[in-house]
């Protein structure tokens, strides 16, 4: 699957992207327009919040009953997590879950962003996934840094029990939506569990 994600639908998807004269981000490719670190930041804040509302509503989708059999169940497939999961994904889901969600925020910000963010923005998006989907809680990971981020442990009870916890980065999504709230009855439960077995 990450063979054809990667040598047919990434090429597919750039040709139609640029082909679509309203839709192309024309970033900026000049080195006197790399951005300074607040610039960069903004944008890469900015294609984040984008990136997770996009993937929470299109992840929801894929979880419909009427389609996900044919597209989205290939993922789960793995209901304990491992790194390699994260692109182990039906190229329909790849398409929508990850290259247009992920594409949102530089195509509303199109030339106001550089080529270089574009791509650690790609990398970012990539090394996120793969950090959620690692089944670790990793001390050292810059996404645990983030307020209200989402973790391997959010992910994974959502590989392990095929329900909520559909945004990437963030968790205010889910809870927006209320699509966390089994999750952290499950937390809960799982913690009273515990502290009966060490009061005994």
């Amino acid at each position: 699957m990450y063979l054809i994600n990667s040598l047919v639908i990434i090429p597919l998807f750039i040709l139609a992207f640029l082909h679509v004269d309203n839709w192309v981000p024309g970033y900026d490719f000049s080195v006197e327009g790399l951005p300074d670190v607040t610039r960069f930041t903004l944008n890469i804040v900015f294609c984040m919040m984008c990136e997770d509302l996009g993937f929470h509503f299109t992840h929801r989708l894929l979880h419909w009953k009427v389609i996900y059999p044919y597209f989205h169940k290939l993922h789960h497939t793995y209901t304990t997590t491992v790194s390699i999961a994260a692109e182990y994904i039906h190229p329909v889901d790849f398409a929508f879950s990850v290259l247009v969600s992920g594409s949102i925020g530089a195509a509303i910000l199109r030339g106001n962003m550089h080529f270089c963010t574009s791509l650690f923005w790609s990398l970012m998006r990539t090394f996120e996934s793969v950090d959620g989907h690692s089944g670790y809680e990793f001390s050292w990971s810059p996404y645990r840094l983030l307020p209200l981020s989402g973790s391997a442990t959010y992910h994974d009870f959502h590989h392990s029990h095929n329900v909520g916890n559909y945004s990437s980065f963030f968790s205010f999504w889910d809870t927006f939506f209320g699509t966390n709230s089994a999750y952290y009855e499950y937390q809960e439960k799982k913690q009273r569990e515990e502290l009966r077995i060490k009061t005994k």
